[in-house]
């Protein structure tokens, strides 16, 4: 294709475009975020790098640290607040640039051209650029380890760096959720083309034993607590644990809300997708038209598939970024066949226009600013103009998780107005508020500002009597990335 580049770079801007619009208000605050912000933020500042990453949902286990690692690098590279979340929605462009080279491996430029159109205008994706939870950085590594992937395939022989390079990126992907344990599948497949793979399976599995160095450390500084933790899940809590899903429910339900969630688009629409891809694939099966690549994907897909169906715990869509790179190829793959058949050009044109109009309603609210975001700075505004400029502390009642508190404590230290030694706020829920000589209600004596209060006419003494405890970026990050210090388990 001679128009190959200059229609990328089309594709390519507007993704930058999507992903980079608005970009401050649409960015997400809320308790996961702001605590990720923390750490990349605080962490820098102090120069202080973390050797767990966040609990998982299902059992009181962390993930790896290389998540955080690379917040807080990325606030060591670029002079801004915003680092973490830029590299997110940086991640979320290079992927264009990954699924690209993936299709033109696999058959050519026009797929790499349609694999790229369907990851930029992915409304989850566009989604994933600023919402700052370690889940979304998933669909980034898994593009990455697929591309390895299918080079060391192509290639046909052992390859020992390849091998080391597809373990570490596998590892990294594993670390940030465990989720994308399944995707270990894929390097498995490799044995059914002989010994030849069996040296670099050995420097994969280096690779991924490379990436968990940090964890093992943990591990032996702290009687095993994730191991334990872990195994307490796997061998009883799980099966305390009722997941209600048919196997009809979950493919007629689950996985079409599953589709419009990542494409875009309605149910009904994620429902003719799989409904037209099923068809498609089953049709070259038949014809045993699909190549080595597609078919050791579409295993490991299956595999992904069954172990979702039968794990017990969250199935949050957000979790699941690991299918992101599958999609795209699968139904990409589809496509360009279509472009392929005879006067194809204009029917594949057409199908991706068809594509793009039921699409498109679904990213429109993606470029819409975040309310916790706008109503936060908006907040800060107001406490600048009439509490004046700060510094400021805040406080916050000791039994409250709000993420109201989070986000005004993020903005504050975001606006370099937070200060351990500042002005004094109260964040006015959940706690009585400190009595003042004689007054017998509080609430008529400070100034207020929504829930805030200035608390500058108390003592602190008066403050910390009433259970309040600041809401420091330190104790922020001390909760988040250090909390095993304090607890020692």
């Amino acid at each position: 294709m001679k128009r190959a580049l200059p229609l990328f770079l089309i594709i390519f801007a507007a993704a930058v475009f999507l992903r980079f619009f608005n970009f401050t208000n649409r960015i997400t605050v809320g308790l996961d975020s702001a605590r990720d912000a923390f750490v990349s933020l605080y962490g820098a500042q102090t120069i202080q790098l973390p050797i767990t990453g966040p609990f998982i949902s299902i059992a009181p286990v962390t993930t790896g640290p290389w998540y955080w690692i690379q917040l807080i690098f990325a606030r060591f590279i670029i002079p801004t607040p915003y680092a973490p979340w830029i590299l997110l929605a940086i991640y979320s462009t290079f992927l264009i640039i990954i699924v690209y080279f993936i299709g033109l491996q696999v058959e050519g430029k026009r797929l790499g051209l349609i694999l790229a159109f369907l990851a930029t205008f992915s409304a989850n994706q566009i989604g994933t650029a600023v919402q700052l939870t370690n889940p979304s950085v998933i669909g980034f590594y898994t593009s990455i380890y697929v591309l390895l992937f299918v080079l060391l395939v192509k290639g046909n022989k052992k390859n020992l760096k390849l091998g080391l390079l597809i373990g570490i990126v596998l590892g990294l992907t594993i670390n940030t959720h465990y989720q994308a344990a399944g995707l270990v599948s894929l390097l498995v497949f490799l044995l059914f083309f002989g010994k030849k793979y069996l040296k670099t399976l050995l420097a994969a599995g280096a690779g991924i034993g490379l990436t968990f160095l940090p964890l093992l450390c943990f591990e032996l500084n702290n009687h095993w607590y994730n191991t334990g933790h872990m195994l307490q899940y796997i061998l009883v809590d799980q099966y305390n644990i009722w997941t209600p899903m048919r196997w009809l429910t979950y493919i007629s339900d689950y996985w079409p809300n599953f589709l419009s969630y990542v494409l875009g688009g309605s149910i009904t629409f994620g429902r003719v997708v799989l409904f037209l891809l099923s068809i498609g694939y089953l049709f070259l099966l038949w014809k045993r038209k699909l190549p080595k690549i597609l078919l050791l994907l579409g295993f490991s897909f299956l595999i992904e598939v069954v172990i979702i169906r039968y794990y017990r715990g969250e199935r949050f869509f957000g979790y699941l970024q690991f299918f992101h790179p599958y999609l795209f190829i699968f139904i990409g793959y589809l496509i360009n066949k279509i472009f392929s058949l005879p006067g194809g050009k204009i029917a594949g044109i057409a199908v991706l226009g068809v594509y793009f109009f039921f699409v498109f309603p679904s990213i429109r609210p993606r470029l819409q600013p975040e309310d916790l975001t706008l109503q936060t700075k908006n907040l800060a505004q107001k406490i600048y103009q009439t509490f004046g400029p700060g510094p400021y502390k805040l406080y916050k009642c000791r039994a409250l998780v709000k993420p109201d508190v989070v986000a005004l404590v993020l903005q504050l230290y975001m606006d370099n107005r937070y200060d351990s030694a500042g002005k004094p706020l109260i964040y006015d829920w959940g706690c009585s508020l400190p009595s003042i000589g004689e007054s017998k209600d509080p609430q008529s004596v400070y100034p207020r500002i929504d829930n805030v209060v200035d608390a500058s006419i108390a003592s602190p003494a008066a403050i910390l009597a009433k259970e309040w405890v600041e809401a420091s970026p330190k104790s922020m990050y001390q909760s988040a990335a250090r909390w095993w210090m304090d607890e020692q388990p």
